[in-house]
């Protein structure tokens, strides 16, 4: 499930979970300030039978994974468990 433009990135000032346009947690381990990519952090996908942890990325802090167009893995949202 890809969310249109109509779904805005947020703001990333720390750590935690989140979620992304499609629906696939994020766990965000650092934000370092005075850069372009400076969220990093993990995206949760199928290992082994269970949801872990893998994936390595790095956003801009408006949440975006891409400068230039919008992706699935845009961060929008606060992860509820």
């Amino acid at each position: 499930m890809y969310h249109s433009n109509k779904v805005y990135t947020m703001e990333i000032v720390k750590g935690g979970e989140y979620l992304t346009r499609n629906g696939t947690r994020v766990s965000v381990h650092d934000v370092n300030g005075g850069g372009s990519f400076t969220v990093k952090g993990s995206v949760w996908k199928m290992y082994r039978g269970k949801y872990v942890p893998r994936t390595f990325n790095v956003w801009l802090p408006n949440g975006k994974l891409l400068t230039t167009s919008d992706s699935p893995l845009d961060i929008v949202s606060v992860y509820q468990s």
